[in-house]
């Protein structure tokens, strides 16, 4: 994944727009078996949204 894409991307968690948030849902809940959650951690703890990443995968996990 390129990195910038994969930061603009997780970035969304912080936007206040629905869509963005279905967005990241919708990643996640197709994609999370195959994701690679360990870059995503560690994009998440740089740009200090670890807690909303895992809220969002667990709600995302639970819908699919």
């Amino acid at each position: 994944m390129d990195p910038n894409t994969g930061r603009r991307d997780l970035e969304k968690l912080t936007w206040s727009r629905p869509k963005d948030l279905e967005d990241i849902l919708g990643v996640i809940a197709v994609n999370h078996e195959t994701l690679d959650r360990e870059y995503l951690d560690q994009w998440t703890e740089e740009l200090g949204l670890t807690e909303e990443l895992a809220a969002a995968w667990n709600l995302a996990t639970e819908r699919s």
